[in-house]
């Protein structure tokens, strides 16, 4: 019998189409265009108009936003962009310890410059879900063999309920693009090996020293996830430890030395440098983790989350941008069923173990109930860890997850984590599993447990949808902070601003970002030596407080005197009463310290020359 051509055919048969051969990057750029639709899609409210609506609630976008224009025109002057005196004048801020991200800040910067920090925020919060997704995607493809299922992976990881909620003010933890990188560069050094070591340990060491500049605490607990991947993998395969040991230690070695290289100067500033924060924990303990009830109850940024699931939620400890642990009970079925269906691939039972260990990590140092902390310890939990002793010998697991446990508790440093961000790790690896379940249901023979498998990950994949549309918040910005305010005030003069920034009150620092950084502010909401998150106490700034939450302004004269100082001290030039609560208050306030009213100059009161007003 000869053999046909594929596409040729006999008189009445019809023609058998060659298979199509897709290119190896299609889905791959496919996947990164759905990513950004859909993360352009959610925050759509912000974009009808970016310069004056930022993606988020409350003060901690008006930081990040602060920030992304602090660090082109620190950079353009000369100055150290990790630190300041722009705010808290004189004395100023070591602002590693404030959250801050120099490297996306300095790649957006050409855009903030052009469009302003605003525009720059909100493309760097649409952007940090869309290309977390999407190197979640690439890490899950190296496991998955079925494009489709590694894009439900990514979806899980970048979309998930732990981003979406730090999407709401934190840049340095939602843009967690590096992750499932730092995955995929440990996996070559501790399991394939197939490169040489000189480059797989600098891949690790640039990937490392990105993640400091992009956002140091997701560094930190990158370094957590890796030893305790590294000690379940050794527990596991402990006969192949002398076999691949050289190479590991060789890549290792490596690695920290590019670290060191790009990251000592950085570090140097944040522990050695001026305003640098020693002692005293940066965070309250035990109120930044996951309620053990949130793993199953949804909170008011689920698209659908009832109301009784919503009044629940909104009594765990901390605040909204902290509750990340909702998975819903479909998904936590779907990922038991793929821990058990996947088991034989070694990916797959790591990936199940630290779902487990890092969920429970996340829970803190108590466990919380519905808000209630109890008096349960969480490293009482690793009890449950029995039913996988199959898996990876009890021991090692068991120490890993208490070691861990402790360090999070009482480890300087270490201890300034918040657990509840531990599940953005969980995600990644959820993504993993789910997945690889996805892509063996879609190999089944049995068409009844292909479809039905295939409706659960729908529907799990549903009840995680975001709150649309995405809260936002309206930025005002007077118009005397945009229209050149050097035309009044000198560059570089200090300029007190009411309302007062200090902690939670970030409006002047908006105000001094849209202005271009004409000017510094004796105040400011940044982490400074103490530590607190307020500018060091005054007498004027107390009182502008005060007067800001509605008691009538203090003018005897000895107060007036103090308040006199303090101007002396910080050696304002100017001041500028903006919109704000009792704004009548605060400008009496300032009219009888300075001893004259102010000008009204584009949607300000303004008073000039106040070194002299002081003076006398």
């Amino acid at each position: 019998m000869s053999s046909r051509p594929t596409g040729h055919t006999e008189a009445g048969m019809v023609p058998r189409l060659a298979p199509i051969a897709l290119p190896r990057w299609l889905p791959v750029v496919l996947a990164l265009v759905l990513y950004l639709g859909l993360a352009f899609a959610l925050f759509s409210s912000a974009w009808r108009d970016p310069r004056t609506t930022a993606i988020g609630l409350d003060t901690d976008p008006i930081f990040s936003i602060w920030f992304l224009r602090w660090v082109p025109y620190a950079i353009g002057h000369g100055l150290n962009p990790l630190l300041t005196n722009y705010l808290d004048y004189p004395a100023g801020a070591n602002l590693t310890w404030s959250g801050l991200f120099p490297l996306p800040a300095l790649i957006l910067s050409p855009l903030t410059l052009w469009l302003g920090p605003v525009v720059s925020y909100n493309l760097l919060a649409t952007l940090a879900l869309a290309l977390s997704a999407w190197t979640g995607f690439l890490a899950v493809r190296r496991y998955v063999p079925s494009a489709a299922a590694a894009t439900i992976g990514g979806l899980l990881y970048g979309f998930s309920p732990a981003l979406v909620a730090q999407s709401l003010g934190h840049p340095q933890i939602a843009v967690a693009i590096i992750p499932p990188l730092m995955l995929l560069a440990l996996d070559d050094i501790l399991v394939r090996q197939q490169h040489s070591f000189l480059r797989s340990g600098a891949l690790l060491g640039v990937l490392g020293a990105a993640q400091l500049l992009a956002g140091e605490e997701l560094l930190a607990a990158e370094a957590i996830v890796a030893v305790a991947g590294g000690v379940l993998l050794i527990g596991a395969n402990r006969e192949a430890v002398a076999a691949r040991a050289g190479y590991v230690m060789r890549a290792s070695g490596m690695a920290a030395a590019v670290f060191i290289m790009v990251s000592a100067g950085p570090l140097a500033v944040q522990f050695l440098g001026p305003q640098r924060v020693v002692g005293g924990s940066l965070q309250p303990a035990n109120v930044y983790v996951s309620d053990l009830i949130n793993f199953i109850v949804p909170t008011s940024l689920q698209q659908f989350a009832p109301r009784l699931a919503v009044v629940i939620s909104d009594q765990f400890s901390g605040t909204l941008s902290e509750w990340n642990a909702y998975m819903g009970l479909p998904l936590l079925g779907l990922l038991v069923l793929a821990a058990m269906t996947c088991r034989r691939l070694s990916i797959m039972r790591l990936s199940g173990l630290l779902t487990v260990l890092f969920s429970l990590l996340s829970l803190g140092v108590t466990v919380h109930i519905v808000g209630l902390v109890t008096p349960i310890p969480v490293g009482l939990l690793g009890m449950t860890f029995g039913g996988v002793r199959r898996w990876v010998p009890l021991r090692p697991l068991l120490y890993t997850f208490v070691g861990i446990w402790v360090a999070l508790a009482i480890v300087p440093v270490v201890n300034n984590l918040l657990p509840g961000r531990l599940m953005l790790f969980v995600f990644l690896f959820a993504g993993i599993l789910l997945a690889g379940l996805v892509d063996e249901a879609s190999r089944l023979a049995n068409r009844r447990r292909k479809v039905l498998t295939l409706a659960a990950v729908v529907l799990a994949l549903a009840l995680l949808l975001p709150h649309w549309p995405f809260p936002a918040t309206q930025l005002a910005t007077p118009p005397f902070f945009r229209a050149r305010v050097e035309a009044v005030v000198p560059v570089g003069a200090v300029v007190l601003v009411a309302p007062y920034s200090r902690g939670g009150s970030t409006q002047a620092m908006l105000w001094q970002a849209e202005s271009g950084m004409v000017f510094k502010m004796p105040e400011g909401y940044a982490l400074i030596p103490g530590p607190r998150a307020s500018p060091p106490a005054t007498a004027l700034g107390a009182e502008m407080a005060a007067v800001e939450k509605g008691a009538p302004p203090d003018l005897a004269a000895d107060s007036l005197e103090r308040m006199r100082r303090d101007l002396k001290d910080w050696r304002v030039q100017a001041v500028a009463v903006g919109p704000m609560a009792h704004r009548e208050e605060m400008v009496a306030l300032f009219t009888s310290l300075l001893g004259r009213g102010p000008r009204a100059l584009g949607g300000v009161q303004f008073w000039s020359d106040v070194g002299l007003s002081a003076q006398q």
